[in-house]
């Protein structure tokens, strides 16, 4: 093959990658990152409701560990398993993160969302817990 059409090849391939950013994308991110206001409210959004979610999982018997990102690890219940959880969440249509691997197996990885959807998953969680224990 000719390098002018590997040229061509690599262009089309790279072309479908996900994270491409067009020049507008770019010029827009760069502006959303200097409002230093409107970082920072939705930072506070995200710990707020990052907080929340940490005390109501562990207050319903999940080990949560302290978590700085958007994310948190929630599992080891005596009452629901990593899987059982994920599956029970995916039912009622909350999308998480589980891992089968030995050291992971017994917890879900939570993206921290809106309040609306941290209280959301609060409440099927209260109700997979109580289906549970039946």
């Amino acid at each position: 093959a000719s390098k002018a059409l590997i040229a061509d090849l690599n262009a089309l391939r790279f072309s479908f990658n996900p994270y491409n950013l067009n020049r507008l994308s770019i010029l827009l991110g760069k502006a959303a990152m200097e409002d230093k206001a409107y970082f920072d409210e939705c930072r506070k959004k995200v710990m707020d409701s990052r907080r929340y979610t940490i005390d109501a999982l562990r207050s319903l018997g999940f080990t949560v560990p302290e978590s700085k990102s958007n994310f948190i690890f929630a599992g080891a219940n005596p009452v629901l398993n990593g899987k059982a959880y994920f599956d029970g969440l995916r039912r009622n249509n909350i999308l998480v993160r589980y891992f089968g691997a030995a050291r992971t197996k017994d917890y879900v990885r939570i993206t921290i969302g809106t309040q609306e959807q941290m209280e959301t998953l609060v409440c099927v969680t209260e109700t997979l817990l109580k289906e549970a224990a039946k």
